[in-house]
């Protein structure tokens, strides 16, 4: 989807990673939000004719589509989903606040924080040990971590490679691995308050949609 774009259906992401952006005058690219698995791609489509940001995938997954005057329909007349509805905004206007915060950060601490949430996000929080899942995959090029933290790709191109000495990070051309999610928590004071997590699992579409 582009930006400006009036849009038929909400788009749920069912699988996969993708990203609203902004194209500034010059034709620079701005990363405005990363969408993970249970978000919701163009959720001002509900309020809006047209969508503010484009919307692209950055690796394959899939999407679950639903025409908005359904998607109306049952947020005037489904409580769940209603209160589903709004959380989504309220966390996207909790993350946006964070990701502005965090421009004043060390390139270092950018990058952390921004793993440590996507972490948190797949719901590698609290419970993780439960599941044993001790690692996580970041399926994003450099470029684009560069577009998200507001760095420059040799900026950030550095501090994957000074991270990756330390062992926090592995990386190749196309993803970053973090091999060990307690260790990238052990590297930056990251509190995931703001994502809600408690909330997050009573009303996100994850629960919804199952």
């Amino acid at each position: 989807m582009g930006e400006g774009e009036s849009s038929a259906s909400l788009y749920f992401l069912q699988a996969g990673w993708a990203c609203r952006f902004a194209t500034t005058r010059g034709g620079k690219r701005q990363i405005a939000a990363i969408m993970l698995p249970g978000d919701a791609c163009n959720l001002d489509a509900l309020a809006f004719d047209r969508i503010g940001n484009g919307v692209q995938m950055l690796t394959s997954g899939r999407i679950l589509a639903i025409p908005l005057p359904e998607a109306r329909e049952m947020r005037a007349c489904n409580p769940q989903m209603a209160l589903a509805f709004s959380w989504l905004a309220f966390l996207e206007i909790s993350i946006m606040a964070q990701w502005t915060m965090r421009r004043g950060l060390p390139a270092r601490d950018r990058l952390l924080h921004f793993m440590c949430e996507a972490s948190h996000r797949l719901d590698h929080g609290a419970d993780a040990e439960l599941r044993g899942n001790r690692s996580l995959e970041v399926p994003m090029t450099q470029e684009w971590l560069a577009d998200v933290l507001g760095l420059t790709n040799v900026h950030v191109n550095r501090t994957v490679v000074q991270l990756r000495s330390e062992g926090v990070l592995a990386s190749n051309t196309r993803r970053i691995v973090v091999p060990d999610v307690d260790v990238l928590r052990r590297s930056v004071a990251f509190d995931p308050a703001y994502l809600h997590p408690k909330e997050a699992r009573a009303t996100s579409f994850r629960s919804v949609f199952s």
